[in-house]
């Protein structure tokens, strides 16, 4: 079953998560041939399900976390809802892409891909992506950096939390790989992380 790790601070989450950089959607969305309905699951506060909405004619934004939910941006053609990755309410060959950002390491992966067979529709894209810990180009830096998250908090992290670090190679995907963006996207700060 999907982890919980965010309801407590949805707020701050919705705050202060960073985006996900154009440059993503970019590379994915001419992927996708149909543009009919997308599934964000494990939207947290609907970051994706936004660009995917301006995209897309019906965008389902799942999160098991009413709370994330509750601070997620509204618009006329996303549904938010509160379901599991791994149990959805959605019919069956539903979907023309399904998207997880930074969740999948969350999910019980083997109902989880069950879920996907099932509400996959012919030619679904799959996109699944995380992140992991930034560089500043200081190698001093990057290198305390990494000793404060490995050393220092480490010991407190979930397990599941690694899977990012090793950018899912762990994670089973049994399904065809078309195309893969195995690069870093470098994102710019602006100095303010804060939402309007």
């Amino acid at each position: 079953m999907s982890l919980d790790r965010f309801s407590a601070q949805a707020a701050a989450y919705a705050r202060y998560r960073i985006d996900y950089p154009p440059e993503l959607y970019a590379w994915l969305l001419p992927q996708v041939p149909n543009r009919l309905r997308a599934w964000d699951c494990a939207t947290g506060n609907g970051q994706v399900a936004v660009v995917l909405a301006e995209h897309f004619r019906d965008v389902e934004a799942t999160d098991l976390s009413s709370s994330q939910l509750s601070e997620a941006a509204e618009r006329p053609n996303i549904h938010y809802q509160v379901a599991t990755a791994e149990r959805t309410p959605f019919p069956d060959d539903y979907f023309d892409l399904i998207t997880v950002g930074q969740a999948v390491h969350w999910f019980d992966q083997e109902a989880y891909h069950a879920e996907v067979r099932r509400v996959a529709g012919p030619g679904t894209v799959l996109a699944e992506w995380g992140y992991g810990l930034g560089q500043t180009g200081d190698a001093e830096l990057d290198a305390l950096i990494l000793h404060f998250h490995n050393e220092t908090v480490g010991p407190y992290w979930d397990a599941n939390r690694w899977h990012v670090l090793d950018e899912y190679a762990r994670l089973q995907f049994p399904f065809a790989r078309v195309r893969t963006a195995n690069r870093a996207v470098r994102t710019r700060a602006n100095g303010n992380c804060s939402r309007a």
